[in-house]
């Protein structure tokens, strides 16, 4: 019993983390400057000495909401970049964090399943051209995948080998 408002004081602090405090509003997300779907191959290349397939790079098309090809989503020195056809703009950017894709597939004998989809992205600008629509973005985030896994390890046999793996995705231009 001498220990009891020991215990207490040090739960106490514990106590306040038991009933989440919320925001009595939250604040609309930004609207996007420009919405667009991408469909293409994400690259990977053969690592032996780590023995797994590691991202390369991307080739997509982006499509407006009429299906309109308007640019393009590629790697340059491995940093990922968009590009506009209409006024040649572009940006680049670093991820900042990722989430799985909501689309998982079910256990495996009490395993994770590998993933079904590439990750969800939150990315933030490196670089853009001094021009254009993509000037103006600050983030890029990536929803919405389907495909683009790297293949599973156990493929990566030869040192260098490629592979293209189709992929979907909306990415979000905004500032």
């Amino acid at each position: 019993m001498i220990f009891t408002p020991l215990y207490l004081l040090l739960l106490a602090p514990l106590a306040t983390f038991a009933t989440p405090i919320l925001p009595k509003t939250v604040a609309p997300a930004p609207t996007p400057l420009l919405v667009a779907a991408a469909k293409g191959t994400q690259n990977y290349v053969c690592d032996l000495s780590q023995k797994k397939w590691l991202l390369t790079g991307a080739d997509a098309q982006l499509t407006d909401a009429s299906g309109k090809e308007i640019g393009v989503h590629f790697f340059t020195d491995a940093v990922p970049h968009w590009k506009l056809f209409a006024d040649d703009s572009f940006i680049a950017v670093r991820t900042v964090f990722a989430i799985p894709s909501p689309d998982v597939n079910p256990p495996q004998d009490g395993k994770p399943a590998p993933a079904k989809n590439i990750a969800w992205l939150d990315t933030r600008k490196t670089d853009c051209s001094d021009h254009g629509l993509l000037s103006k973005a600050n983030y890029v985030a990536r929803t919405d995948t389907q495909g683009g896994v790297a293949p599973p390890a156990d493929t990566c046999t030869e040192y260098g080998a490629t592979q293209k793996v189709d992929y979907a995705a909306n990415y979000y231009f905004g500032n």
